[in-house]
């Protein structure tokens, strides 16, 4: 590969991701920006806001790195969509194993928590929420 052609296919791809990024920005910000934007679906409080975001805003890069191969004719066989597990299969494992022990971890302070309650060795008192208070019937 050329340097020359790199830097060029670089300069393309951050003038579209940056660009479609900024224009959809500036429809939000026109259209009432995050607080004002009008309310698409009524009944979810969809506004365009959080259409254009979600669809047009957050793919942009992802949608700047196709066309930048469609106009430098740079074609799709080296773009790494494909899982290369014969040299990476630790890093795959790793990727699938390493964010359960979290859950995990939680899931048994959860069942400590709920057992001890059930079994009397604790009772069971929710803590006072601030701003509440008269919020429920009879109290």
């Amino acid at each position: 590969m050329n340097n020359g052609l790199d830097v060029k296919r670089l300069g393309i791809f951050l003038a579209l991701a940056f660009g479609l990024a900024w224009i959809i920005g500036l429809v939000i910000f026109l259209t009432g920006g995050l607080v004002n934007s009008p309310v698409l679906v009524p009944q979810l409080q969809l506004t365009l806001a959080v259409v254009l975001l979600a669809v047009g805003y957050m793919w942009a890069p992802a949608l700047a790195h196709v066309l930048t191969r469609l106009l430098t004719r740079e074609g799709w066989q080296d773009t790494w969509l494909r899982p290369h597990f014969k040299r990476g299969w630790r890093y795959w494992l790793a990727a699938w194993v390493v964010p359960r022990f979290p859950n995990l971890s939680a899931g048994q302070v959860t069942t400590a928590q709920w057992v001890t309650v059930v079994l009397g060795i604790r009772s069971f008192e929710p803590a006072p929420r601030p701003g509440l208070a008269g919020a429920a019937p009879n109290s």
